[in-house]
């Protein structure tokens, strides 16, 4: 799994290349998930922007089957206590060819 901090992410040739902090370069398959950590920032509904470290933004979609790390299923009103809290999490997503948001899959709140 792919791992980065608030990092960019880009699309090539239907792969998802993720850069990390020390320049090291990871890639992973369509379907692959990788794995982003910042602050949720805005949301709307099942929408929501994470803010990296650096500043830099990326916006996802909860999946329909979105989860939090216990098991317990991820909404609107999960998003809505994460932007009030300030709490970083971890988001486990993978890229949409057809969404300009990337799809998220798992929700981690860190310590």
């Amino acid at each position: 799994m792919a791992v980065a901090s608030g990092d960019e992410v880009y699309r090539k040739t239907g792969r998802t290349t993720v850069r990390e902090p020390a320049g090291k370069v990871s890639e992973r398959g369509n379907g692959a998930p990788a794995r982003m950590t910042g602050t949720v920032s805005l949301v709307q509904e099942q929408r929501f922007l994470l803010a990296g470290a650096r500043g830099d933004g990326h916006f996802f979609l909860l999946s329909h089957d979105a989860t939090l790390a216990d098991g317990t299923p991820a909404d609107g009103s999960t998003l809505e206590e994460l932007v009030s809290s300030g709490q970083r999490v971890a988001v486990e997503f993978t890229p949409s060819a057809e969404l300009l948001a990337l799809v998220a899959h798992r929700l981690e709140k860190s310590p």
